[in-house]
């Protein structure tokens, strides 16, 4: 009986230990994420929002597939500046394959600065930060492009 015990002692400590270092290996790669604007925003002049596609890269040689691992709270700056839009749209079920990426079409962000400010910034569009928060069970890292 004793052995049995030990046994399945063994098996849950072996659990435990596999499901961590899976939960490690998907904070790490989650550090290296990285975001990038594409195509081209749609500015919704009456609802101060912009509409823009987001290309997550994954430069990592493992892939991404988690049903655990969210994406959220997506903000847009110019570098070293303040947010000037965030999305609270929240992404999960994703799947990037190692030295691949995937794109998030038409996320809406509040836009917080004046229209005609936006579209100056448009001019910028390339560089434009995007910085989102990225968790896996219960674990939040902010990742900036």
């Amino acid at each position: 009986m004793k052995k049995v015990i030990i046994g399945i002692l063994g098996l849950i400590a072996a659990a435990s230990l596999y499901g961590a270092k899976k939960i490690d290996t998907l904070i790490n790669i989650s550090n290296k994420l990285t975001f990038k604007l594409v195509g081209f925003p749609s500015v919704n002049i009456s609802s101060k929002t912009v509409k823009v596609s987001v290309k997550i890269i994954n430069p990592t040689a493992y892939d991404l597939q988690a049903k655990f691992v969210k994406i959220k709270n997506i903000r847009l700056s110019l570098p070293g500046k303040t947010p000037f839009a965030n999305s609270t749209t929240e992404i999960s079920n994703i799947s990037i394959p190692a030295n691949s990426d995937f794109i998030i079409r038409n996320i809406v962000f509040k836009v917080h600065i004046s229209l005609l400010q936006v579209f100056r910034l448009i001019r910028d569009f390339n560089n434009i930060e995007v910085t989102a928060d990225v968790s896996a069970f219960g674990q939040s890292v902010k990742v900036t492009n």
